[in-house]
Formats: structure tokens, sequence, C-alpha cells
């Protein structure tokens, strides 16, 4: 159902989705056959793409979701201040779609108009 919203849903933009880890990101771009960004490594504390970055993503254009799992602190994959940053960014501009039945362990977020 997720993959499914988000490739009627991404219109012009140049990317699926953002999504938190490598091992999520690979799983929507092999499923989606469709660009996606992978946010934070494979734990997901990298912060990368940086707040900056994702805004300019958005801004653009380029960009309209992002899927954010739960958050850990603590311990290997602990995300760091930027990370922490940028993720509150996310929550706090983003509008939650929900899509399918909800598992608790993933959000998305609609950002299009947030930058």
């Amino acid at each position: 159902a997720l993959v499914t919203y988000l490739q009627a849903h991404q219109g012009s933009a140049r990317y699926l989705v953002a999504a938190v880890s490598a091992g999520t990101a690979a799983n929507l771009a092999l499923s989606s056959g469709r660009n996606v960004i992978d946010m934070g490594g494979f734990s997901g504390s990298d912060p990368s793409p940086s707040l900056s970055q994702l805004r300019s993503l958005i801004s653009s254009g380029q960009l309209h979701y992002v899927l954010l799992g739960s958050e850990r602190y603590g311990g290997v994959g602990a995300p760091n201040a930027a990370t922490r940053a940028r993720n509150s960014w996310i929550k706090a501009h983003g509008t939650v779609v929900k899509v399918g039945v909800a598992t608790g362990s993933t959000t998305l977020y609609h950002l299009a108009s947030a930058a």
C-alpha cells in the first residue's frame, strides 16, 4: 500500500521518498523501481542528508515525502544532534499521511510545501 500510494502521489518529484536507514530505502527502491533517498545510512543515525540539503530538495520540488522510523537513543546507531534536529524539523513541518495498516514503527510525512 505504501509504494502504491507514493507512486500515485510522486508527481514530477525526482525522488519517490526519503527513508531512514539503508535497508528501508533499498526495499522501497527495489519494489518501486524509483529513486529513493537513503537517509541515515545503515543504522539511520548518519546525518545525511543534512537538514539544509533536505529542505533544498523539498523546496525545489524534487522530494515530497519522508519516511521516519522509531528513534532509538543510546548505544550503537544512536542519532547525533544533527540527525535529531533534522528529524524534529520533519515532524514539526510535515503532515502525517496514513497509508494502509499502521505498524507503529514508521511514519510517512508529506513535506512538499514545508521548506
